[in-house]
């Protein structure tokens, strides 16, 4: 009887997928595709923000932050301070700055609310001729205040001023009155006052103030308070 062989079958393994184990399936390709590109572009990002520049140069930066800790102007400031040199010079005289030696003038300004008159002590050089004084003191009650009002037209300006003791006589442009047009006696009076008596106060042996406009004697500047004669410093309550 012939031998039997023993024949071995073998199991048939599974075929393995086509890429091997190592590589990732199909599917997640795509999200790690989109996710790779996000990373990309918030890296780019970043690099953009940080290193392109600003807008705003260094010199205006610098500039925005000087003008924060500047204190407001005033008064005061604007008249030591020489920062407008040129349009003090040819509105009252020479400019005065940080280191000109300084005296003082008393001038008499409205109230913030135009109801009484106010009495400051401002700055201005020590050297000033009586016009130039003058010419300050014009233009000390033409600015702007903070806490005040002033008494007369910016655009007022002084013609000429003379002095023939005791008086004083100066001669106002006709911007002078344009500001009290319409106004009551009341508001005249302050008007005249304040400028009265801050030329009176600021030159002894001055008793009496003669105010021209345009070169003429004017009866009033408002229909109101007469101005056609010398006026004499007001005491004021």
């Amino acid at each position: 009887m012939a031998k039997s062989k023993n024949v071995k079958t073998r199991k048939k393994q599974p075929a393995r997928k086509k890429g091997g184990r190592g590589k990732p399936s199909q599917s997640l390709l795509p999200a790690l595709l989109f996710l790779g590109l996000a990373a990309v572009l918030i890296a780019a990002l970043y690099i953009f923000i940080g290193h392109y520049p600003s807008q705003t140069s260094p010199a205006s930066r610098k500039k925005k932050v000087v003008s924060k800790l500047l204190p407001k102007k005033n008064l005061q400031t604007k008249a030591i301070t020489g920062k407008n040199k040129k349009e003090n010079h040819s509105a009252s005289g020479p400019a005065v700055t940080a280191t000109t030696k300084l005296s003082h003038l008393t001038i008499y300004r409205l109230s913030h609310d135009f109801s009484h008159i106010l009495s400051l002590n401002l700055p201005c050089d020590s050297d000033f001729t009586k016009t130039e004084k003058v010419s300050s003191i014009i233009r000390f009650l033409t600015l702007p205040g903070e806490r005040d009002q002033p008494p007369l037209p910016r655009a007022t300006k002084l013609r000429s001023v003379s002095f023939t003791n005791p008086l004083i006589t100066i001669d106002l442009s006709a911007d002078v009155r344009r500001g009290l047009v319409n106004s009551g006696a009341n508001d005249e009076m302050l008007t005249v006052t304040c400028l009265t008596n801050s030329l009176l106060a600021n030159f002894s042996g001055c008793e009496k103030l003669q105010i021209l406009i345009d070169g003429k004697i004017r009866n009033t500047l408002a229909g109101h308070i007469d101005i056609s004669r010398p006026l004499k410093y007001q005491t004021i309550e």
